[in-house]
């Protein structure tokens, strides 16, 4: 796990020493001169001048400068760090943890810096005055030092990782001396700044309103692209109460009840602080998000509108027109919104419970442990059920003639599992997908040869894992892995799992992780449904029209009830989209209502009942045709 040292240097040494060159353009002219191509290997050397440089004893102008020539190639290299581990599954492995790592000390070695200048320049008490460039200057390094640190919060947040101590006490203290100089809304003159508004206070509001949408309760990959979103509306945000209310214990302490809070005095990221919670507040600012709030709910109207008002002749519904990257973003804006509603920090009371548990994870694994580990092959059960001959039983009553049946049968069968019309079998795990994909691309000849891997590869990742809960509430629990024995987990990933050998399978997803030392990942588990049906469906309208049979659960094994909901892969299936269910050796035709639960791997809907469509009859009297 990664830690962080926040300490400032108490002594300095003269650059000589170090063999630093006291010229910028000389560091310049160094860093066009790294083998960026390996990447590793500069950032390794570009952290190793930050750090002698942070030991060096510089002017603040001087420092300043050369600080200014280092960020640009920083940057680069820790975006480049970043693609990495930012969207590896959990927990790292060690060549990520370690890239993660330097990406961390980059950003802490530069925040430093700019904190050295900051030590120098402050004044040393309240009657001290700064002359105008010494001002600029302590401005500019206030601000990239909160940047920088709130950088290394987002580093932690991307990968579930524990934030570090002291890290939000620093980022705090920087922004109350800010207060106090009262440059919290001074405009910061910068060369490479796309924005006019770039102030202290709307950096430092970007960070409290990252943290207060619960940046690990995210989908994976999510907190870059939130972020960029809460900078641009962070204007919206207001922090009220000044140093003198603060230091009045009869003006904030009575009215920051049931509001978002920072405290500036403290090592504390911001909270909600609900009715008669009384806590020993030094100095309390209250954060105002109602416009935040209403901004976000404003643009999730539009970005629903197309298909609002769902109905069996939406001209939506019917076109299909839903990129993948819209819905995902829709859905995103959502999530926030919950989230930042959701103001109690708990909604069910918690009880501690220890105990083992075994759990799989993913929609696929769900699936086949809840189907009893039959194998998934719905096209070839629909021929058997189109033409009158049910999986179950080969001796069902059939209309096609007895001696046209069998070898009718067999080529349609034989035609999907050699490969001539072979389905794609979608896991939704980013390895499994690999493996289909060279699937489709094999000879059949090597396709019956790798089909025996295939299988292996497919148990292999069905397998259950022992976690040990520590507590339960009535909407869930929270447990936490073994080392060494985790499976890859996502935020957003459905789970299956049961406590004692002959329990039924029951769902649920998962919330928020956290990944701790060792590799133990805690998660935080919604309960959904107590025991699940597995289905297949495909859609035949709509979003996903076109596409093969995917695995699919349902809540509850009567359709016709109003409570029923099915869960299917976010990526496939949208609001709207018709699609053929095959459960129970019956087909059925449903079309997706209003979603109940949306993350970045499942969506649970409701559904409505639906008569089979014209086109969908067509294409099954042709099919007998060919039978």
């Amino acid at each position: 796990m990664d830690t962080i040292k926040l300490e400032l240097p108490e002594t300095f040494t003269d650059p000589k020493q170090f063999g630093l060159d006291a010229d910028p353009a000389s560091i310049k002219k160094w860093l066009a001169e790294l083998p960026l191509a390996n990447f590793e290997q500069s950032a390794d050397e570009v952290l190793a001048l930050l750090h002698e440089m942070n030991q060096a004893e510089y002017s603040p102008e001087k420092r300043y400068r050369h600080l200014a020539v280092i960020q640009p190639v920083l940057q680069v290299l820790i975006d480049t760090l970043r693609t990495h581990y930012s969207s590896a599954l959990l927990p790292l492995s060690e060549k990520n943890e370690q890239k993660h790592k330097l990406a961390v000390n980059l950003s802490n070695e530069l925040a430093l810096g700019y904190r050295i200048i900051i030590q120098q320049l402050k004044p040393n008490s309240q009657d001290s005055e700064l002359v105008k460039a010494d001002i600029k200057l302590l401005v500019s390094c206030l601000y990239l030092a909160i940047q920088h640190l709130s950088e290394i919060l987002s580093e932690f947040y991307l990968v579930y990782f524990p934030v570090p101590s002291k890290i939000w006490g620093e980022i705090n203290n920087l922004y109350s001396l800010a207060e106090r100089l009262a440059v919290v809304d001074q405009v910061i003159q910068s060369k490479t700044a796309t924005s006019p508004d770039l102030t202290i206070g709307r950096r430092y509001k970007c960070s409290l309103l990252l943290a207060l949408c619960s940046p690990y309760h995210m989908m994976h990959g999510e907190v870059e692209k939130i972020k960029k979103i809460l900078c641009k509306v962070s204007e919206k945000c207001e922090l009220v109460g000044t140093p003198e209310q603060a230091a009045c214990s009869t003006c904030l302490h009575k009215n920051c009840h049931h509001c978002f809070v920072i405290d500036v005095a403290r090592d504390a990221a911001p909270r909600f602080n609900p009715d008669q919670i009384k806590r020993d507040f030094i100095q309390t600012r209250e954060i105002k998000i109602r416009s935040v709030i209403s901004w976000f709910e404003t643009l999730y109207r539009r970005l629903i509108e197309p298909t609002s008002n769902i109905s069996l002749k939406s001209p939506e519904i019917e076109s299909g027109h839903s990129s993948l990257s819209d819905r995902f973003y829709r859905d995103m804006i959502k999530r926030i919104i919950d989230t930042i509603h959701r103001r109690n920090d708990r909604v069910h009371k918690r009880d501690a419970i220890l105990g083992k548990m075994e759990l799989t994870i993913g929609l696929s694994a769900s699936h086949y442990h809840t189907s009893d580990e039959a194998p998934f092959r719905p096209e070839v059960d629909e021929i058997h059920l189109h033409t009158g001959m049910h999986t179950s039983s080969r001796n069902a009553f059939s209309l096609v003639p007895l001696e046209v049946e069998p070898w009718r049968d067999e080529e349609a069968e034989t035609r999907i599992t050699n490969g001539v019309e072979l389905p794609r079998e979608s896991h939704f795990e980013d390895d499994i997908s690999m493996i289909d994909m060279w699937h489709k691309v094999y000879s059949s000849g090597a396709r019956n040869v790798e089909q025996h891997a295939h299988e292996h590869e497919m148990k292999k990742y069905h397998v259950n894992s022992s976690w040990t809960q520590k507590n339960t509430s009535e909407g869930g629990m929270c447990i936490f892995s073994q080392p060494e024995t985790t499976l890859p987990v996502r935020v957003g990933e459905l789970v299956s799992y049961y406590k004692k050998e002959n329990d039924p399978w029951t769902l649920g997803v998962i919330r928020w992780l956290k990944v701790h030392e060792n590799q133990i990942i805690e998660i935080g588990v919604m309960h959904l449904v107590d025991s699940a049906w597995s289905c297949a469906a495909r859609a035949i309208n709509g979003t996903g029209t076109g596409c093969e049979y995917f695995r699919c659960m349902l809540s509850t094994s009567e359709l016709s009830n109003d409570n029923t909901s099915i869960i299917v892969p976010t990526a496939i299936f949208d609001s709207g989209s018709k699609l053929t269910l095959l459960f129970e050796n019956k087909i059925h035709y449903i079309l997706l209502n209003e979603p109940i639960l949306t993350t970045k791997s499942v969506t649970q809907f409701r559904f409505i009942m639906t008569d089979q469509p014209a086109v969908e009859a067509e294409n099954i009297n042709r099919l007998k045709l060919l039978m």
